[in-house]
């Protein structure tokens, strides 16, 4: 398996501990379209398993797609999305998920065959409720939906 070493930022370092890990392996095998940490090195980097493809950002390779392959990727992230508020875990209470909290097309590759969710990093479990606090930012995802929207939407 090819491998990709990232460096981490400093300000995501605290939170990437053994129950963080833990909680994300266990969500990588409820949906494996998460790329894979192979290993944690305390000095700040992360190992991951290489992802042949493109990230959906790249506009010029998206648009040279088919409009199957166009729709197969908006129900791909759709329903990636979707899945973070779908998992349960032990480490997390009844009123929390485990969000991706940077998902926006530049975090979504596309393999040829799958689509998947980078920058895992980005994972951070927090609570749902939004009186008095707000932990959960939709505003990233709410631009995901509307570029995947009209990706598709120029295809006619």
């Amino acid at each position: 398996m090819n491998t990709f070493l990232k460096t981490i930022d400093p300000v995501d370092r605290n939170k990437i501990e053994p129950a963080w890990l833990a909680l994300y392996n266990d969500y990588y095998n409820f949906d494996n379209r998460l790329v894979k940490i192979l290993n944690y090195k305390r000095e700040g980097q992360i190992e991951l398993e290489k992802i042949n493809g493109f990230t959906l950002n790249n506009f010029e390779v998206v648009q040279k797609l088919t409009i199957q392959e166009k729709r197969f990727i908006f129900n791909e992230v759709m329903d990636i999305y979707w899945n973070q508020f779908k998992f349960t875990h032990r480490l997390l209470k009844t009123d929390e998920v485990f969000l991706h909290t940077d998902f926006h097309l530049g975090n979504l590759m596309y393999t040829g065959k799958s689509v998947r969710l980078i920058d895992p990093e980005s994972f951070s479990h927090d609570t749902l409720t939004l009186v008095g606090h707000a932990p959960t930012r939709f505003g990233k995802w709410v631009d995901t939906f509307a570029c995947m929207i009209q990706i598709i939407g120029t295809h006619y």
